[in-house]
């Protein structure tokens, strides 16, 4: 079959997302281990410590959980955003390009599959990491923490409810929304910046990526602060004009840098020893 192509069958689809997961599958779970393993000792210690104080200093278990809470969500943004960058981890080696790009595919069914893993994957992944962690701690807390017993992915919820709900309270309805909207869409520019770097670069992609993302974020804070006035006086004012124009913009470079990873994608060759994959 020609892969070349770019015509799309849901079925040929499902049977390269199934290859995949047998595939790849070990790498899969030692992803959701090492997610794991990056918040249980956190948790652990952190329970430790309020056993020791709680008693003193009541107050303390809150912070305790808040703090858990965030560590929660700086984690899982941090792990979306690196496994957005291993988009083609199952083409590191020559054998798996070949394997791969010889799959009898069309070349949107392979992109499809694989960004659907790297997403929706990383996603399935990362929240079984984080309830597994939670049961684990909350299994501990009974040891640790004799009558104060907390989920911390029910606490992460009502958290995040309760900064929107006074985020909603201390704004306009349409100004609320639009600053939702357009907080949203910078998370979906980040992870297609990601994605477009996994795409692009074939070795040490993680390190290049944040090197890059780092730089870029820089010169996003000196293009604003050289242009006093207009877009964080505006953002500041809520102007829901200007609002809208950064809503538009972030949603239409997002749609380019997609496109431009598959555009790379169709050009990757089987044999490659370059840094980036064209």
């Amino acid at each position: 079959m020609n892969t070349k192509n770019n015509n799309f069958q849901f079925s040929r689809l499902l049977m390269v997302m199934r290859w995949d997961m047998f595939t790849n599958l070990k790498s899969y779970l030692n992803m959701m281990l090492g997610m794991t393993f990056a918040l249980l000792p956190f948790f652990i210690m952190q329970l430790y410590q309020l056993s020791k104080q709680y008693q003193l200093f009541p107050d303390t278990i809150d912070l305790s959980y808040l703090g858990m809470s965030q560590y929660v969500l700086m984690i899982s943004s941090i792990a979306m955003y690196m496994m957005a960058t291993q988009i083609f981890m199952v083409m590191k080696t020559t054998g798996q390009r070949e394997q791969f790009l010889m799959l009898p595919a069309s070349n949107l069914e392979k992109y499809i599959s694989r960004f659907l893993f790297s997403t929706l994957g990383a996603a399935v992944a990362m929240i079984t990491a984080i309830v597994v962690s939670d049961l684990v701690q909350l299994i501990f807390s009974f040891v640790l923490l004799p009558g104060h017993h907390q989920s911390l992915c029910l606490y992460a919820v009502a958290l995040l409810w309760k900064i929107w709900t006074t985020f909603i309270e201390n704004n306009d309805s349409t100004g609320a929304l639009l600053l939702s909207l357009l907080i949203m869409t910078c998370g979906v520019l980040v992870h297609s910046f990601f994605i477009l770097c996994g795409t692009l670069f074939r070795k040490h992609t993680i390190v290049v990526s944040g090197i890059l993302f780092i730089v870029m974020i820089y010169l996003v804070i000196y293009v604003i602060e050289s242009v006093p006035g207009t877009i964080t006086t505006c953002l500041m004012h809520g102007d829901n004009s200007w609002i809208f124009c950064l809503l538009i913009a972030e949603l239409l470079l997002a749609g380019f840098q997609y496109w431009l990873s598959y555009k790379v994608f169709t050009r990757m060759q089987v044999i490659c020893n370059r840094w980036i994959n064209l």
